[in-house]
């Protein structure tokens, strides 16, 4: 459990564990502002291989091989899970595997919205183009060039998965709380497209859209906090 998650705060009396998942280029850190979401709520930040602390290891090749992993690391009791843009799919997967008490995505088309094969094989430059375009890394690590050809790296590798994953058909639906979070002006996820997730499942569903892009989330974060909270006291 101890390489896919990271602890920031362990709270071993915690009623539910938050498994957070990052953004396609992303890693655990950014979610450390998520660690003392509540007391009786521990946060585990999912590390995906080839970054950070696992820079050495190769990233799962298939969106199926990197979930597989992840269910079997699984620490036993209740779970919610959260991800952003990339990492919602990874935690809509997780949901479709295993009993979670609630699903919330940010930034990410509902499955409905996938086209397996339409991401593409991007040069390193589109893949940077996309990067800035998108926001969520600092001007001063995309200047710098060794940092920037990591971040390229880790980002290309995460676009391959994605363009050969296939949704998990929302039929049967879960059963869970889905609550969606949309910025009113990502380019990657439309509000009109984050709104589908209502389709995956009988629970209740909400949508929250925020001002800004598609790493809105980080300048409203008190806000996507008391949505995920929210979301667990719904379950």
């Amino acid at each position: 459990m101890l390489t896919w998650f990271r602890r920031p705060l362990p709270r071993p009396d915690a009623t539910v564990r938050l498994v957070c998942f990052p953004h396609a280029g992303g890693s655990a850190s950014f979610y450390r502002w998520l660690a003392d979401l509540d007391p009786g709520v521990e946060v585990l930040l999912v590390q995906y291989p080839g970054r950070e602390n696992r820079i050495a290891e190769p990233m799962p090749e298939t969106m199926g091989a990197l979930v597989d992993a992840v269910v079997a690391a699984l620490p036993p009791g209740p779970v919610a899970v959260f991800g952003h843009s990339m990492g919602a799919s990874v935690a809509y997967e997780v949901a479709r595997r295993v009993p979670v008490r609630a699903l919330v995505v940010s930034g990410q088309p509902a499955p409905r919205w996938h086209r397996s094969g339409v991401v593409p094989d991007a040069s390193d430059a589109d893949v940077l183009a996309a990067i800035r375009r998108l926001g969520g890394t600092a001007s001063a690590v995309l200047d710098d060039p060794d940092l920037r050809e990591m971040v390229v790296d880790v980002m290309g590798g995460d676009l391959r998965l994605l363009r050969t994953y296939t949704p998990t058909p929302a039929e049967p639906p879960l059963e869970v709380p889905v609550r969606a979070l949309a910025g009113a002006s990502d380019p990657a996820a439309p509000p009109e497209q984050v709104a589908d997730w209502r389709t995956v499942t009988t629970g209740p569903f909400d949508l929250t859209t925020l001002p800004g892009g598609h790493f809105s989330l980080v300048e409203h974060a008190a806000a996507v906090r008391a949505e995920i909270l929210a979301a667990l006291r719904t379950a």
